[in-house]
């Protein structure tokens, strides 16, 4: 008699399982629609804070570089195109910046994807405008440069440069 009734009650459960299944995956699906775009977020904001703190300590360390009381680096003598003496300088681009001094190039910095620059000092390709301190430490030609996320332009940080040779940074639009 037994028999009877799990074989009544088999057709019912078959049925129920693919409809948990499904209402499963449904609620799976739901709730990675909603953590996406928060994750994505995130990422970028990740992405742009280290872009930003490597862009920080580069420019610092050219502060420090000329305000240095020890004897000036070779490559800061070296002939480059004419111009014997060059000082160091940082040569914006739009995709990465790159720290040259004489003709050695100290380091070359690609941002992640996505992140971009904007500024008075950006290179066009015709024109290159570097970021140089003097022997002091003032900035010889103070600015405000703009590092955002690419589509993003309200979300980024502003880099402060003042005369004095201060680096500031703020979030927010251009």
């Amino acid at each position: 008699m037994k028999r009877r009734d799990l074989a009544a009650e088999r057709p019912f459960e078959r049925g129920f399982f693919a409809v948990e299944a499904v209402l499963a995956c449904l609620v799976v699906m739901i709730l990675a629609f909603v953590a996406m775009p928060r994750a994505v977020a995130l990422y970028r904001e990740a992405v742009l804070e280290y872009e930003t703190q490597c862009l920080l300590s580069d420019i610092r360390y050219m502060r420090e570089l000329s305000r240095s009381t020890e004897p000036r680096p070779k490559a800061l003598d070296w002939d480059h195109n004419g111009e014997k003496g060059r000082r160091a300088g940082l040569y914006f681009q739009r995709d990465g910046y790159v720290l040259i001094a004489g003709s050695h190039v100290f380091r070359e910095h690609r941002y992640a994807a996505g992140i971009k620059m904007s500024g008075p000092l950006l290179s066009d390709g015709r024109t290159t405008k570097p970021l140089t301190f003097g022997d002091d430490g003032s900035l010889r030609n103070p600015c405000t440069m703009y590092l955002f996320v690419a589509n993003q332009q309200s979300c980024g940080r502003r880099f402060i440069l003042s005369a004095g040779g201060r680096c500031r940074v703020e979030r927010g639009a251009p």
